[in-house]
């Protein structure tokens, strides 16, 4: 993910969380919403929440790498401002449960590009 995808600003997320629609399941919350400005390109921001109460900081930067893995491999509408919130049940959970529940996040909120998953 390069820096233009990534929201990087406490008040991005702030918005985020303030003005858009959520879905979530036992391992993720998402939180979605239109972007407020025309970026370059309208590319679709992605950003991270992972809690202290998810476990130190080895446990919360290993959900945040498998996150923005599957994430990779996705193709996602353009536009949007993304916000992946982790819930507690993530830590025990497998690869596939995690990508399964991305996936299944991002079908419900209709963001997934024609069905175009790269998934290995």
């Amino acid at each position: 993910m390069n820096k233009q995808n990534k929201l990087l600003k406490t008040k991005d997320f702030h918005n985020v969380r303030k003005t858009g629609q959520s879905w979530s399941d036992h391992n993720l919350v998402l939180v979605v919403s239109k972007h407020e400005l025309f970026l370059a390109g309208n590319n679709t921001r992605i950003g991270f929440i992972v809690s202290n109460k998810i476990g130190n900081a080895v446990v919360r930067n290993k959900c945040k790498r498998r996150l923005r893995e599957l994430i990779s491999k996705i193709e996602i509408v353009n536009g949007f401002d993304l916000v992946f919130i982790a819930r507690k049940s993530i830590v025990s959970s497998r690869y596939d449960e995690i990508q399964a529940s991305v996936i299944s996040l991002l079908k419900r909120a209709k963001l997934i590009k024609s069905t175009a998953i790269n998934v290995d």
